[in-house]
């Protein structure tokens, strides 16, 4: 089953680090790729797969496609931390992956609060979909980085 998933998400992906996230029922790609939360969450599963895969081939070729992915990121939120949590186990496992080291830091410059003396400790204005991957971000962020405080805000 991993392989087929794993040939779902490698086949969205674009040239340009970009990602595919609607295909009819016949196969073909109904959207133009981008990089919006499908993007992040597309990091996310390779980065795991690409370390808890259990065929060396399938960690190969999930390494592969998040390398592809991660050519760029993304200006939204929700998919930046979900690419961090793809990008921090892949550091975890491999501290030199540069690709994941450049989404991580990536991340942490969005996701990561400095000097607010505000009540609202959130990086958004309000709280929406999805809101426990931000913090699990951080945390990861902070573990990878090696980096207590930003594991405590987090």
């Amino acid at each position: 089953m991993l392989d087929l998933y794993l040939n779902f998400t490698l086949a969205a992906i674009s040239d340009n680090g970009a990602c595919h996230n609607r295909m009819d029922v016949d196969g073909f790609w109904t959207d133009q790729p981008g990089r919006g939360d499908w993007w992040g969450r597309a990091l996310w599963a390779l980065g795991i797969a690409a370390v808890h895969a259990p065929k060396e081939e399938q960690r190969s070729r999930a390494l592969t496609g998040f390398r592809l992915l991660a050519q760029t990121t993304s200006p939204d939120l929700m998919a930046i931390s979900f690419a961090a949590l793809g990008a921090g186990e892949l550091l975890l496992s491999q501290p030199r992956e540069f690709s994941a080291q450049k989404i991580v830091l990536a991340a942490h410059a969005r996701l990561t609060l400095r000097g607010t003396d505000s009540e609202w400790l959130w990086p958004e204005p309000r709280l929406r979909y999805s809101n426990g991957s931000i913090a699990e971000a951080v945390m990861l962020i902070g573990l990878a980085l090696h980096d207590p405080t930003v594991i405590k805000q987090g």
